[in-house]
C-alpha cells in the first residue's frame, strides 16, 4: 500500500495481481512525506535500486533509515535474513484499514488498485506456495515451477479458507477505484501516471511467476473446483469484467 500526499492517491494492494511490481513503480514518484511501508527484503532492495520511496511507516524515523541502509549494504545472500521492521501498515490493507491507521479520510484522494482474473490469482498463489522460499534466496529464483498437485493444494486452501485472502472487491470500501488491469498493466500504469502529471515510472517484474493468465484452469483443476471458483468470486468477476469458466 501507498499513501501519496504529493500526488493525492492511495494505492490499495490486492494479493496476486502484480501488486509488488506496481507498488515499487508508484513509490518512485512519491515524496518524502508519503507513506510507503517496507516489503520483502529482496524486493525492497530492487525498490531502493530503482530510487523508490520507503518511509513514514512507523514512529521511529531513525530505525527506518537504519533498515534502508541495511538493505542497501547487504549482499544478495544476506537479504533473506533481514526481517521486516516494525510498521503500522501492512502490505494488503483495505482503504478502511488505511484510514483507521492514519486517522483520516481519503475520500478526496484517488483510489488506485490492480485487478486480475480470479483464476489467475489462484494459480499464481499455488505457484507462490511452492516456490516462495527459493524466490527469497540469494538466487532470486523465478517462481516458475508448477505445483505438482494443484487440485489437491487447492482443496487444502479451500478447507482452510485461504482463497478468501485473494478476494479484493471488499478492499475498496464501496468506492469505485481507478483500476489498473493486470492484462495490460504497462499501458494502464502509463495512463494513470498521466493523470498525476508525471512520466511513466518503470515497471519491474517482481516475484516473476509462470504467467498464470496463460494457463488453462481446466488443465489444473477439477470441474467441481472450477465451479466453486466461479461461485466464490462471482461478485468480483462481475464488478471487474472477468468471465466464469
Amino acid at each position: 500500500m501507498i499513501v501519496s500526499f504529493r500526488h493525492r492517491f492511495v494505492f490499495v494492494r490486492a494479493r496476486k495481481v502484480a501488486g509488488t511490481s506496481v507498488e515499487i513503480a508508484l513509490s518512485t514518484v512519491c515524496g518524502g512525506d508519503d507513506i510507503s511501508p517496507p516489503i520483502v527484503a529482496i524486493d525492497e532492495r530492487l525498490r531502493q535500486d530503482m530510487g523508490g520511496h520507503c518511509g513514514n511507516f512507523s514512529d521511529d524515523p531513525v530505525r527506518e533509515r537504519a533498515y534502508l541502509s541495511l538493505i542497501r549494504a547487504a549482499t544478495p545472500d544476506q537479504l533473506a535474513a533481514i526481517p521486516t521492521p516494525p510498521t503500522r501498515y501492512e502490505p494488503h490493507m483495505s482503504i478502511t484499514e488505511i484510514e483507521t491507521a492514519t486517522g483520516r479520510s481519503f475520500d478526496d484522494f484517488a483510489l488506485v488498485c490492480v485487478e486480475r482474473d480470479p483464476f489467475a490469482k489462484i494459480i499464481s498463489q499455488l505457484h507462490m506456495n511452492t516456490n516462495f522460499a527459493a524466490y527469497q534466496s540469494a538466487t532470486h529464483a523465478d517462481m516458475a515451477a508448477p505445483p505438482p498437485d494443484a487440485a489437491a493444494v487447492l482443496d487444502r486452501l479451500i478447507t482452510r479458507g485461504r482463497p478468501g485472502r485473494l478476494k479484493s472487491i471488499h478492499m475498496y470500501g464501496g468506492r469505485a477505484p481507478h483500476v489498473l488491469r493486470y492484462e495490460h498493466l504497462e499501458a494502464d500504469l502509463a495512463a494513470f501516471a498521466r493523470t498525476l502529471g508525471v512520466p511513466t515510472p518503470p515497471l519491474p517484474h517482481a516475484k516473476r511467476g509462470p504467467l498464470s493468465n496463460t494457463i488453462d484452469p481446466a488443465s489444473l483443476f477439477r470441474r467441481d473446483q472450477i465451479d466453486w471458483i466461479n461461485g466464490y468470486f462471482a461478485e468480483e468477476m462481475a464488478a471487474f469484467g472477468y468471465a466464469p469458466r
